[in-house]
């Protein structure tokens, strides 16, 4: 997982439309080839790629922001949880998008928790 600017960096391409971000993770996934790849970009939702290039966009949830502080941290982790306890990757990125929306309506670096994550979901 990279956010919108490590991804920039990494593959020196600027990133300001979806034919970017798809430029950017084919790029990515050429050079490190994963079994997956997912870029986060805050508001405008997060691109997820498989190993073949294909990728899936995520819509970010429309909340209100408070505080990004620890919003990466929370959907690596859920993502990583979500892996570890069988769910496949496009399953673990919403599941961490939703986790990601809920932690940045909170002042601080915060969990999220069941709940949240749950009520986040029910927006779907």
């Amino acid at each position: 997982q990279l956010n919108r600017s490590e991804a920039e960096a990494v593959t020196h391409i600027r990133i300001d439309g979806e034919k970017d971000v798809q430029r950017a993770g084919r790029r990515l996934l050429n050079s490190i080839q994963p079994e997956a790849l997912l870029i986060t970009s805050g508001p405008h939702g997060m691109a997820l790629f498989d190993s073949s290039g294909e990728m899936t966009s995520i819509p970010a949830h429309l909340v209100e922001v408070y505080d990004a502080a620890g919003a990466g941290d929370t959907v690596i982790s859920v993502v990583a949880l979500a892996l570890a306890a069988g769910a496949g990757i496009h399953e673990a990125a919403v599941l961490a998008n939703c986790a990601g929306a809920a932690v940045v309506q909170k002042v601080g670096v915060v969990p999220a928790t069941r709940e949240d994550i749950r009520s986040m979901m029910s927006r779907e």
